[in-house]
């Protein structure tokens, strides 16, 4: 009896290590290495330039300054002449064309520029219709901005003609550049007008004089322009 009970025994301890054998055989293997998470590299921030408004291009070097508002680059070899868009400065022979293209030199000769595109490709003169930049400099606002051009819509491309005139307006306050003398007189017509009016526009340089007041106009034998119709009295 007492053998038996010992077999007995026995083969239940047997039977109990073989059940713990095969139950650890059959357990997922824990996986103790470290965990490494893969992250792809942030992508940079791109904060877009003023005036980034559809199609732009590498920058470019200046070669050569025409005027205030226009100027020669080299693109691939080519010399392109470059439109300034949205804005105009004095013609040639007119008040203040010479420091208009002088402060046009001082944003842009000698450097690159990035050139970017609105609607139009060309003007009628075959010129690349572009807003120019030095760097974050938006070069077309900038000349509006100290007072050397004013203010010129050119349909289709008007994306950015609420700041111009915005900017314009600012200027003709503090009496800059081109705004510093309220009314433009014709030595040769005897009249005055506002600086805006396409006659004030066409006098010549030798024939230019400016004037702070309507009364200081009146009283030097000028009269008002009958186009433009500037104040007789401030």
């Amino acid at each position: 009896m007492k053998n038996r009970l010992t077999g007995l025994i026995t083969g239940f301890l047997v039977a109990a290590l073989i059940l713990s054998v095969f139950s650890c055989s059959i357990l997922p293997v824990q996986n103790t290495s470290p965990t490494t998470t893969t992250t792809s590299p942030a992508s940079p921030t791109i904060i877009p330039t003023t005036g980034a408004v559809t199609t732009s291009i590498d920058e470019v070097p200046v070669v050569k300054i025409i005027d205030g508002d226009t100027i020669d680059v080299n693109i691939g070899g080519v010399t392109k002449r470059v439109r300034y868009i949205g804005v105009d400065t004095p013609e040639r022979d007119t008040p203040f064309y010479q420091v208009a293209t002088e402060t046009n030199s001082g944003l842009v000769a000698g450097k690159n520029v990035r050139l970017v595109k609105d609607t139009r490709e060309t003007d009628d003169y075959g010129r690349l219709l572009r807003y120019v930049y030095v760097g974050e400099i938006f070069v077309n606002a900038r000349l509006v901005e100290l007072g050397y051009a004013q203010a010129f819509p050119y349909p289709p491309d008007t994306k950015y003609n609420d700041l111009f005139a915005t900017l314009e307006q600012t200027a003709k306050s503090k009496y800059l550049g081109i705004w510093s003398l309220k009314y433009t007189g014709n030595k040769s017509s005897k009249k005055y007008h506002l600086p805006t009016c396409t006659y004030a526009r066409q006098i010549s340089a030798e024939n230019y004089i400016g004037f702070q007041s309507a009364v200081a106009a009146l009283t030097a034998g000028y009269t008002p322009c009958g186009v433009c119709k500037p104040p007789t009295s401030d």
